[in-house]
């Protein structure tokens, strides 16, 4: 189900050749700051589309301060500098009128628009794709499934799911469910080998996560949540997301499903963190950490990955380099329980959700 790409003379650090710049739009979701912002500059400034569409929860994650546009066009440079920017958080719409200046400078003549998502909401993301479908929106070439949270403190979605999971995984399960459903994904052309690609970013932290059966039990039983666990939480997140994308590729065959992971990055996703924890995480960020422009290179590579649509599986990577994802994660009977449980879940919240097919 997962693979590595080792056909011989492919290397990801140097090929690009997957059209990505046509008027058939990528989606990036969290694209309002972190890598999803970083992507989004990647895709708009430098590779020339023609139009990107940045997809941005309408409301601050709780415990999120939103604070005023402050970056404008400055590459930080100064560390210092960088290390205070990375307490603000940005205004959808700056960001995406900043992106436009950089690409107007850039000689791209790229179109910038801000769609909302609410991922933590199983009905709000089922409302927000029907919005788009009834708002016109092009078909999708490639979705990036970034958006996503370590959470600090305990906190649960409308649906009853741990907010980490109920984000990083839930709230991408219901969002590629109706995307499909809404037929917002382009129509595969096997002739020229492009078929609509989802690319999840994952991370390697699944493999401290517990055996993936476990997980899927534990759905519908939210464990209190401490700064202890949390990494583990995130984890199983991202075990459950690449679970799912497993199972995805298997039901809809015309449709390449890439992940990977970025490596360790500075940004955002730890904000609602205790205070004293939060700003010992930012300055090993700070310290250690690369920025999100550099971990959005790979991201945008794998989009641009030529593979051999339906005869090919799962593409996981870490970074730059081949990688595979733990053996449970690649289990399909336990991908197909994670991806039954999860719709009966669903389904059993009628009164927070809205319908799942």
């Amino acid at each position: 189900m997962y693979q590595c790409d080792k056909r011989p003379g492919v290397s990801l650090a140097t090929i690009g050749t997957r059209n990505l710049v046509g008027v058939v739009p990528p989606l990036v979701t969290g694209a309002n700051s972190g890598l999803g912002r970083a992507i989004t500059e990647e895709l708009a400034v430098r590779l020339h589309c023609a139009r990107v569409v940045m997809a941005c929860r309408p409301k601050p994650t709780p415990g999120e301060t939103p604070a005023e546009e402050v970056r404008v066009q400055l590459r930080c440079c100064n560390t210092l500098v960088w290390f205070l920017l990375l307490l603000c958080h940005h205004h959808d719409s700056q960001v995406a009128a900043i992106i436009t200046a950089k690409a107007r400078a850039a000689g791209s003549s790229c179109v910038v628009e801000v769609v909302p998502l609410e991922l933590a909401d199983a009905r709000e993301t089922e409302e927000n794709v029907r919005k788009m479908a009834r708002d016109g929106l092009p078909r999708f070439h490639v979705v990036f499934l970034n958006a996503g949270v370590a959470m600090g403190k305990y906190l649960v979605t409308p649906q009853g799911f741990e907010y980490t999971i109920g984000i990083n995984y839930v709230g991408n399960f219901v969002l590629v469910r109706t995307l499909l459903e809404c037929d917002l994904l382009c129509t595969p052309n096997r002739h020229d080998g492009q078929y609509p690609r989802i690319v999840g970013v994952a991370s390697e932290a699944h493999r401290i996560a517990p055996p993936l059966f476990k997980c899927i039990h534990g759905l519908h039983k939210p464990t209190p949540l401490t700064v202890a666990n949390s990494m583990t939480a995130y984890g199983t997140s991202k075990l459950l997301l690449l679970a799912f994308l497993g199972e995805l590729r298997r039901r809809h065959p015309n449709v390449t499903v890439c992940a990977l992971c970025p490596g360790a990055m500075a940004t955002n996703i730890a904000h609602t963190a205790p205070r004293g924890f939060l700003w010992a995480v930012r300055l090993m960020m700070w310290a250690f950490f690369k920025e999100p422009d550099h971990a959005a290179l790979p991201v945008v590579r794998l989009a641009r990955l030529p593979v051999a649509g339906a005869a090919t599986g799962v593409v996981y990577r870490y970074m730059f380099a081949e990688a595979d994802v733990r053996d449970d994660a690649r289990d399909p009977g336990l991908c197909r329980l994670l991806w039954d449980t999860t719709v009966e879940l669903l389904r059993a919240n009628k009164e927070h959700y809205l319908t799942l097919r």
